[in-house]
């Protein structure tokens, strides 16, 4: 039988949340990165719901070898929801994944108005503002700004996650995206009560 240690060993975790962070979290950055070098894993995808982990990637990086770190951009309201310049600039800074909204997306929270079901840890509201992400317009196309990020995606080779959507909304978007020329597309997710992804 393989130990877990084994399976370790040049593994990347796609989806990591570290402190610092507005929700608590059990790792900060760096205590994270060494157990996973330590483990012998090949890298980890650095995520935050409410800003971009690029300058902490990149501050990691220089203070922890022999692993990779992957910065990312989580498009929800702390980002100014689809914000073409916030992923411009995480790509810049060297940013390589980008989220579609997760704790702002329409879907979280249609899901979240149900009985009984609990806010998103990251959830953030203000008074008389819809915390709503805007990823579509009404005929279900992508908005302009959507376009943009899209192009940003393409054109820096990031990859494309796909947040808290719906699974038609996932459908929509990722033809889109292939119709464009992105190639690295990641359907995030999916057996979360929220999505509930279909085979």
């Amino acid at each position: 039988m393989v130990e877990a240690r084994q399976l370790m060993e040049g593994a990347v975790d796609t989806h990591v949340h570290s402190s610092p962070d507005l929700v608590e979290r059990k790792l900060d950055d760096f205590e994270l990165v060494r157990q996973a070098r330590d483990l012998r894993m090949a890298g980890l995808v650095l995520k935050n719901h409410f800003f971009t982990t690029t300058l902490r990637a990149r501050l990691v990086s220089s203070q922890v070898s022999g692993i990779a770190i992957v910065a990312s951009i989580v498009l929800n309201q702390s980002m100014g929801g689809i914000n073409p310049w916030a992923v411009e600039a995480a790509g810049r800074g060297g940013a390589k994944v980008v989220w579609m909204p997760t704790a702002h997306s329409e879907n979280q929270l249609r899901h979240e108005s149900a009985p009984g079901v609990r806010a998103h840890p990251a959830a953030m509201h203000l008074p008389g503002r819809s915390a709503a992400v805007q990823v579509f317009q009404a005929d279900g196309s992508p908005t302009a700004d959507t376009e943009s990020v899209l192009e940003i995606i393409r054109d820096r080779g990031m990859v494309l996650a796909t947040g808290h959507l719906t699974p038609a909304e996932v459908d929509r978007l990722t033809s889109r995206a292939v119709e464009i020329g992105i190639r690295k597309i990641v359907l995030t997710h999916p057996d979360s009560l929220g999505i509930a992804m279909p085979v």
